[in-house]
């Protein structure tokens, strides 16, 4: 079985934003729309959500077995920048700290026909290490006859797309992210990618 650390990063990118746990509590709560000027580059301090959209990119294609498997996702911005431009690109950049908590259990192995076994941990750790090997560690331990795992790593957050503003909200992708800019501070959240506070910085 592999585990694309790309799932890591799909709620980031696709709202430059977080699916994960936050020191900063205001990241958590529901985002009221208030519309506001976007344009300008941000800062991203804290993200946090519930990981649904994650949780349920990650069992996609797997036996009902495995349902539940997910555990938990972190992001932990590091230098991420949101640039919001006047003609409607969105460019993120940077990077973040990231990672994944995932649990598959002695009947969730069995249902992809591989034993569970410290050997079969190991092979599952070393098969989710992804192209940039150099920028994840991925680590399983065999507990009651099925693999509780991790996986970390340090990814970059480049990405550019096409946003459009509706109704105090941010249209980019398949993403309508309510959004709220008060003074130097922009709130922003998705059902699905989560709720994000960044500060607005000078050009």
């Amino acid at each position: 079985m592999r585990v694309s650390h790309l799932i890591l990063i799909a709620g980031f990118l696709a709202a430059c934003g977080g699916d994960g746990a936050s020191d900063d509590g205001e990241a958590c709560q529901v985002i009221e729309p208030c519309g506001g000027d976007v344009v300008g580059r941000w800062q991203l301090e804290s993200s946090c959500a519930t990981g649904s959209f994650l949780a349920d990119a990650f069992e996609s294609g797997l036996p009902d077995a495995c349902r539940g498997s997910f555990g938990a996702f972190d992001v932990q911005p590091l230098d991420f920048i949101i640039e919001l431009t006047a003609d409607g690109t969105l460019n993120g950049s940077g990077s973040a700290r990231t990672s994944i908590t995932y649990t598959l259990s002695a009947a969730c192995l069995a249902a992809l026909g591989t034993p569970g076994s410290e050997a079969t941990c190991a092979e599952v750790a070393e098969g989710n290490l992804g192209e940039e090997e150099e920028m994840v560690t991925s680590t399983c331990t065999f507990s009651n006859g099925g693999c509780d795992c991790e996986q970390s790593g340090t990814v970059d957050a480049t990405a550019s797309l096409p946003y459009t503003i509706e109704d105090d909200r941010l249209v980019s992708g398949e993403g309508m992210s309510p959004y709220c800019v008060e003074g130097d501070r922009l709130t922003y959240g998705d059902p699905m990618f989560g709720q994000s506070v960044a500060r607005r910085i000078a050009d």
